[in-house]
Parts: structure tokens; sequence; C-alpha cells
């Protein structure tokens, strides 16, 4: 997916996303009692829950940028954590603060992040596979100073902490595409298997006969609100997107939804519902034949090790942290940690 890595590090600290769309529920149209399990054939299976993901990001494209991965979502926020110099206090809070930070304080990190001498970091990037791995003990540790809090009183808490990435610039091509950053002791990537995602619109009779084993109440189609339909095939999965009338208790109701069925399976495997707010609007789609030529915007396919497949970016985060879907019924989104604070 093209796009601008800098608006990554416009994340700003709220978590009310994150709360709003937690809890996936399936859609009225399923019929629960009657899904069979879908086998992912694999040698080795991930952990969702055991991820640590982030994202590449850099401020400018320049040759006198750097590219990194911060980690400032994992930091600890208390005095024992205490890292910055004092002389980045009494200067400008720009990127001249971009500073390595010393053995000492590059150890208190690590240590408050529990990130150990075992731990890799691996870059996965969806056009290129796995392209990187480094031994996190290996990096370099630098804060910069957040562009948000440009006038004093300045803070400790006010600065980025991260990990610099050598080898990989600013003005490099890939950074035109989507890259996960994975820290851990396993590299849990599947290659070769994520795939650019191209929507086809389709009329209700298209529906019907694709989810005509699934025992699927379809009337909801009938509505011309909640149109129109899109659909994505990848192998024996059918991945759907359509507006909803959906909504959970005691939260807003949901626009979009993106549901996935499989050939060998009855009923509706998972459901994401997509909000349009302040806090997150849902991310563009490449529809076949439309011509836009800042796609693909959505990957699909086998992105974990022993998982269903994923699609990504499904939303635009503007407070909180982003996710990927998982096709599965329940804990189907994996939070990748941003800069939440600022």
């Amino acid at each position: 997916m093209k796009y601008l890595l800098p608006l990554l590090l416009l994340i700003t600290a709220c978590n009310h996303s994150k709360d709003q769309t937690a809890h996936a529920q399936l859609p009225p149209t399923s019929v629960p009692g009657n899904r069979l399990e879908v086998e992912i054939p694999v040698e080795e299976k991930v952990e969702l829950e055991d991820l640590n993901l982030f994202y590449l990001t850099v401020y400018r494209r320049d040759s006198s940028a750097n590219v990194n991965v911060f980690i400032t979502d994992r930091w600890p926020r208390h005095d024992t954590n205490l890292i910055i110099e004092e002389k980045y206090f009494t200067e400008d809070f720009g990127n001249r603060n971009y500073h390595h930070l010393s053995a000492a304080h590059s150890k208190i990190v690590l240590d408050s992040t529990r990130f150990t001498e075992e731990d890799t970091l691996t870059i996965f990037n969806v056009d290129r596979g796995v392209i990187r791995r480094y031994a996190v003990t290996d990096l370099k540790v630098i804060a910069q100073a957040n562009p948000y809090d440009t006038h004093p009183p300045y803070s400790h808490w006010a600065f980025q902490v991260g990990f610099e990435i050598p080898d990989i610039y600013p003005m490099d091509s890939l950074l035109f595409f989507e890259s996960f950053v994975h820290i851990g002791p396993e590299q849990p990537f599947v290659e070769g298997e994520i795939k650019p995602m191209v929507w086809e619109e389709i009329s209700k009779e298209d529906l019907t006969e694709l989810t005509k084993d699934q025992q699927i109440d379809l009337t909801w189609a009938n509505d011309t609100n909640l149109l129109p339909i899109y659909h994505h095939q990848n192998g024996k999965w059918h991945i759907f997107r359509n507006g909803t009338d959906f909504k959970p208790e005691n939260h807003y109701g949901a626009d979009y939804e993106v549901w996935a069925i499989h050939e060998d399976s009855v009923g509706v495997i998972s459901t994401t519902y997509l909000y349009d707010g302040e806090s997150q609007s849902p991310a563009p789609i490449s529809v076949k034949n439309d011509g836009d030529p800042n796609g693909p915007y959505q990957w699909c396919g086998l992105l974990f090790k022993g998982q269903p497949p994923v699609v990504t970016n499904l939303v635009w985060e503007s407070f909180g942290c982003p996710y990927i879907a998982v096709m599965k019924q329940e804990d189907n989104r994996v939070w990748i940690h941003c800069d939440n604070w600022h």
C-alpha cells in the first residue's frame, strides 16, 4: 500500500477507538451452530496474543533523516525510567533533540520494556517479505523530541523512545509499502502469502450465489442504504464489505462490516466492524477497474504462522493504535503498538 509513513507519527493519545471496536460480534446473518473449523496446515504456529508489532517510522524524506521503530507504547512511565539528559531540556524541542542514548540509559529502556538479548527485531514488508532481522541488543536506542510539545515546561515523558534501523533509508521505495515490525524471540511471519487486495463490486444475485451453501440470511441486502457490496476471494476464503446498521450495546453504530466465509465451512467465520468518526475512518479500498493510482490499500493472505488469513489497513486511526484483522470468530484483531502518548 502506498501512503506516507510520516502520518503514522500523528497518532494522538486516546484509546476510544480501541474500546469502541475491540469486541467484534457475529452479525445476525450468521448461523453459529453449523460452523466447521477451518484447518490451517503449518509446521509452526505463533500465538496472536504473544505478538509485539510496531511500525517503521520516518519524520521526513531526505538523506539526513533516520528510519526508526518507536517503542514508547511499551515504555513504562515512572521515575526510575528517566533517561533524558538535562541538556535536551534547554534546547529547541524539535528534531535537533534526536539523539542516541548512552549504554546505561539504553539498558534502562531494554530492562523496562522487558526486551532481552534473546529478542530479535524482524521487519516484514508486505511487498517483499522479511527484509531485515536484527538482534535487539545490537541496535542503537534513540530518543526523539515529541513534535507536539514545542513549549516549556518540558518533560521526560514528552520524548519518544525507540530503535534506530541501519541500512534502510527514508527515500527507499519499500517505505511506500506497509512494513510490520515484530520484536520477540521468534520470526512469526509467513513468506510470500500476502497479496494486494482488489475488491470487486457485486450484485445481490452474485452474493446469493457465492453464499448459497452458507445458510446466511441476506434480507439486509434489500436495504439500498447498505449497498454497494464488495467481494474479494483469497483461495477458498471469500471476504465481503458492505454497509451495516449494526449497533453494539453502549457504543456508536457501525458504518461498515467486513465479513468472511470459507468454502469448507458453514456460516460467517469472521466479522469486523468499521466506524466512521473523529477517532477513526474506514480506509479507502482498491476496486477492480477503478484506476486508482494510490492503491492497493489493503493486503490479504496468510501473514502469521499457523493462523488464518488477515486483512490489513481496514481503518485509518486518528486517536489510538491500528490493528490487523484476522479471519477468525473471536479475538480477531492484532493490535499494532504505536506512540499512543502524543
